[in-house]
């Protein structure tokens, strides 16, 4: 063959340094990018937690209402057992408490 010598070891040095410090840049790039998605992440989950806390809220001022609402319908008031109906035909589902004890914290949205 018209090419059987070996390429002196001096011109392989080149094209291996070329490829090594691509590949260490690629690296570094990718770390930067995963740092930055991170934090990103991170400060998302933080900004939650005001709105969470909301929420939480909200839902309990949502049950204490449904449960003087339960407990008015149970006292024989009409305009209470309708809005009980109205919320039951809605599919918000209440579980009913033994008799004399308050409504518990079951309010399921959506349930049926």
């Amino acid at each position: 063959m018209f090419c059987d010598k070996e390429p002196p070891p001096s011109s392989l040095l080149l094209p291996l340094l070329l490829v090594s410090f691509a590949f260490a840049g690629f690296l570094v790039f990718q770390t930067c990018m995963l740092i930055a998605d991170r934090s990103t992440i991170n400060s998302t989950y933080l900004q939650q937690e005001k709105p969470l806390e909301q929420v939480e809220k909200v839902n309990a001022q949502v049950n204490a209402l449904v449960k003087r609402v339960m407990v008015l319908a149970k006292q024989g008031n009409k305009n209470a057992q309708g809005i009980i109906d109205e919320l039951k035909k809605a599919g918000v589902n209440f579980e009913a408490s033994p008799q004399g004890q308050q409504p518990s914290d079951v309010v399921q949205p959506g349930a049926k």
